[in-house]
């Protein structure tokens, strides 16, 4: 099998930071753009309910759906529990289990693509990321629940009719030092033909480096399996029906 070497460093030191950041309690935001429906088809133990201690702005424009909307998929409850429509956004608050007790799952990893909004006419990758309040525990102190806030960029050409919300997984976010054998292990098994080199973080550098791939396959995809191959995922969709 040809191989070619890839120069590409996927993730930095900068990129964990921001992603810690979020797990923990704040905010993270992606790149806003939407993507037309006809090109979309061509290319805490808590007395207090989630939905109870989240606000929803009362809107003409808020979908008229029965919440929670619920969903269950491989083991893993993900349910709406509210929609509102804050001027440039629409907004959709959703509460998942956290797989294995984890509290770095979270909504799509790291990616927007794996979180879309589909309406009459476009389908929208999700714009931002807050989480709700503090993570759920159960009586033995174990997480077992997150709730998220997910803002997407509308317009006033957004038709808000046939509205679905998706997300593909849910997972982890890798490590700042990788455990580069374990990694690499998964990617052979997979019988990816894809090698990689890891950075032990004293240049201030994270993240791994492909040196090996398959010539046939670009970049963009070796870089995508590489990373799956350090984190946790479970892998949906969970599709929810909101209009």
């Amino acid at each position: 099998m040809n191989h070619k070497k890839s120069p590409s460093i996927l993730v930095a030191l900068a990129s964990f930071t921001i992603i810690a950041a979020a797990i923990a309690a704040t905010v993270i935001y992606f790149q806003p753009r939407t993507v037309s429906a006809s090109s979309a088809r061509s290319e805490q133990s808590d007395p207090i309910s989630a939905s109870a201690k989240i606000t929803t702005p009362t809107s003409l424009s808020a979908l008229q759906t029965q919440y929670p909307v619920v969903q269950n998929v491989k083991g893993v409850k993900m349910e709406v529990i509210g929609t509102s429509n804050e001027g440039a956004y629409f907004t959709v608050d959703v509460c998942y289990d956290l797989p294995d007790n984890k509290v770095d799952f979270m909504l799509g990893g790291q990616y927007p693509d794996y979180i879309t909004l589909s309406t009459a006419n476009e389908t929208i990758p999700v714009y931002e990321i807050a989480k709700i309040g503090d993570f759920y525990k159960d009586s033995n102190g174990n997480y077992i629940k997150r709730c998220d806030h997910l803002r997407f960029p509308i317009s006033p050409d957004s038709k808000l009719e046939n509205v679905t919300l998706t997300i593909s997984r849910v997972a982890t976010t890798p490590a700042e030092i990788l455990d580069c054998a374990k990694g690499q292990k998964k990617l052979d098994e997979a019988k990816q033909g894809i090698k990689v080199k890891c950075s032990d973080g004293s240049d201030h550098i994270g993240g791994f480096q492909i040196i090996e791939k398959p010539k046939e396959m670009d970049d963009i995809t070796a870089d995508a399996i590489a990373a799956d191959a350090f984190i946790d995922i479970v892998e949906g969709p969970w599709v929810f029906k909101l209009k």
